[in-house]
């Protein structure tokens, strides 16, 4: 990420599986390193709502929304589940972002972790995709030996756990609330309506719940800022 123009994929191209050590040549966790100097975790909120960023996951909403209805919530541990239940055919975004360049998506959940006040982030990946799910557990290993994971965080008093869960196959197991029912031991069923994950999702404690692209998004708006994210994609939704 020491160009802008690497939003996602290191220069190589996706042909390149990246190390952390890759990762952190080009700009990797400096926008986590900046946002935790900074000791404003509503900062990351503010520049995402900037940004504008919409979910990758389908709905587009509004990014920062979410967040900040999380962070508001009551209740501890808070948990962050990055969605890489992606059951739908012909569709496999998340998991070359999974396989190639994890280290980003990982930055960005610590920032969501950091921005709503969550000590938990939890992996969930296609139980298909055996490659990405070690690389994410690849991914973890390297950050928690370089101090990006676990007891306050290079210092600072943020503290986060990160870990993987196997997601079941079926196209329904990828909607939100379906995951939450699986990683608890259940049926990966939708949960009845109303429900609100961010309010009382996981365990009953707030849940952010975000798309694997999202996250990785924001590490580059976190570090290039939002007006260079707007100068690219549309009026009503920025970016790649």
């Amino acid at each position: 990420m020491n160009s802008p123009r690497a939003v996602l994929f290191p220069a190589g191209g996706p042909q390149l599986k990246e190390s952390l050590a890759d990762y952190s040549r080009r700009g990797g966790f400096a926008a986590l390193r900046n946002a935790l100097a900074a000791s404003r975790p509503a900062a990351v909120m503010e520049a995402l709502e900037r940004a504008q960023l919409r979910g990758r996951g389908g709905t587009g909403a509004a990014t920062a929304g979410k967040l900040a209805r999380c962070a508001q919530a009551e209740g501890q541990p808070k948990y962050v589940v990055v969605n890489g239940g992606e059951n739908e055919p012909g569709s496999f975004k998340d998991r070359k972002l999974l396989e190639y360049t994890p280290h980003a998506v990982l930055e960005g959940a610590l920032l969501a972790a950091y921005a709503v006040g969550a000590s938990r982030i939890i992996f969930y990946v296609n139980a298909n995709d055996a490659e990405a799910r070690r690389r994410v557990h690849g991914a973890i290993q390297e950050a928690e030996a370089r101090g990006w994971l676990g007891e306050g965080i290079h210092g600072s008093s943020f503290s986060a756990q990160a870990e993987v869960f196997a997601a079941p196959a079926p196209y329904i197991a990828g909607e939100e609330t379906a995951a939450l029912e699986a990683i608890e031991g259940r049926p990966a069923l939708p949960r009845r309506k109303p429900s609100e994950p961010l309010l009382a999702g996981l365990h009953g404690k707030p849940t952010l719940i975000h798309n694997v692209e999202t996250l990785a998004n924001f590490p580059p708006i976190v570090l290039y800022g939002a007006e260079w994210y707007r100068s690219i994609g549309t009026e009503e939704s920025p970016g790649t």
